[in-house]
Order: structure tokens, then C-alpha cells, then sequence
């Protein structure tokens, strides 16, 4: 089925950048787009095909981009488990 829609320059350029990022035609971006907006979502990740999970990946490390990271001490192990600094288990 092919579709004309009146785009204004602004959008037309960036659905052309954001397709180039995924290295896709643009008209298979599109068609992408209003998929993903239209169909459910598929049940697990093991119903996506290569392509499909790589540029879900790459939406989730954008969506992620400028958080803060974790701090180096919370990652320490009493931190992790309920244990003192010698490893011995506080109740």
C-alpha cells in the first residue's frame, strides 16, 4: 500500500537522519514507525528478528544517555548483601 503524506522539511530531515542512524530506507523506517505504533508488541524477545532486537537496543542505550550512572560504592559488596566489611552476616 503506498501512502503520500505532506511532511514539513523539519520532519521529512529528521525521519531521514533517524533512518540513516538505523541504516534503513527511510520509507522502511516509516513503515517501522506507524508498526510499532499500530501492532501490539511482540510477547518476548525471542520473537524479534536481528534487526528488530539491535534497534530496540539502540532506542534503550538513547533512552538511557545522560542518567546518572551508578556510584562505584554502592556496588560494593556490603552494599550488595547483609554483610560487614569482613564478609560476616549482620541479621
Amino acid at each position: 500500500m503506498a501512502i503520500t503524506i505532506d511532511l514539513t522539511p523539519a520532519v521529512e530531515a529528521r525521519l531521514r537522519k533517524e533512518a540513516e542512524f538505523h541504516g534503513i530506507p527511510t520509507d522502511r523506517y516509516v513503515a517501522s514507525l506507524l508498526e510499532k505504533t499500530l501492532l501490539p508488541p511482540t510477547g518476548t524477545p525471542a520473537d524479534l528478528t536481528t534487526e528488530e532486537w539491535r534497534a530496540r537496543l539502540k532506542q534503550f542505550i538513547g533512552s538511557i544517555k545522560g542518567r546518572p550512572l551508578l556510584h562505584p560504592e554502592v556496588l560494593r559488596r556490603e552494599h550488595l548483601y547483609n554483610t560487614d566489611k569482613d564478609g560476616n552476616y549482620i541479621d
